[in-house]
């Protein structure tokens, strides 16, 4: 693992990036990292994995997986072409879930990573460290958390933002991570 980079807190989890990201604000005392961040133009190479080896994870999602020695890894791309090897930004993830390798064509900016990264890149790494990771809107009621959950513009976000205005707190805008401890469920948000 790099030592150098940028240290975040999300999810109840300390991420450590090899570059600045735009619209996130560093953590104070963050601690080891639960998850590294290789931004491409860093010291870490991508594992070389044949192309061939990666099959369809989830038809018809951009993402692909591959078996290793030590485990599955998973790639994803976002971009107007599919593929391993054809993307406009891509992640890579270890099959701890401890590792994360991002590649973009020139085209891209880095604030234009942030977004793919904390989205669909941290929740393949969220999977792979075995979390249930909800594509939702949650917010906190009476001490407890609701996740609103539906299709992209069933209105998740519109009603987790009337249920703040009535009083509620928002715990979550996307991407809602859940975890047991014990017998009960853990609910971790963006904030």
């Amino acid at each position: 693992h790099f030592l150098t980079g940028v240290s975040y807190r999300l999810f109840g989890l300390t991420l450590r990036v090899s570059r600045l990201l735009p619209g996130l604000e560093p953590a104070t005392h963050a601690g080891s990292p639960d998850i590294t961040v290789e931004i491409a133009g860093g010291s870490a190479p991508w594992p070389s994995i044949p192309a061939a080896n990666w099959v369809p994870a989830a038809p018809p999602l951009p993402v692909w997986r591959t078996k290793a020695e030590e485990g599955d890894y998973i790639f994803l791309a976002r971009g107007r072409r599919h593929g391993p090897r054809e993307w406009g930004i891509g992640f890579m993830v270890n099959p701890t879930g401890s590792r994360i390798w991002c590649g973009q064509t020139t085209d891209v900016p880095i604030r234009g990573i942030t977004p793919v990264l904390l989205g669909p890149g941290f929740g393949c790494a969220l999977r792979q460290r075995r979390r249930v990771v909800l594509h939702g809107a949650a917010v906190a009621v009476n001490g407890r958390a609701v996740v609103l959950l539906g299709a992209r513009g069933a209105g998740k976000s519109t009603t987790a933002l009337a249920m703040v205005r009535q009083g509620a707190t928002l715990l979550a805008d996307d991407m809602a991570v859940l975890f047991t401890a014990l017998v009960a469920f853990l609910f971790y948000g963006e904030r």
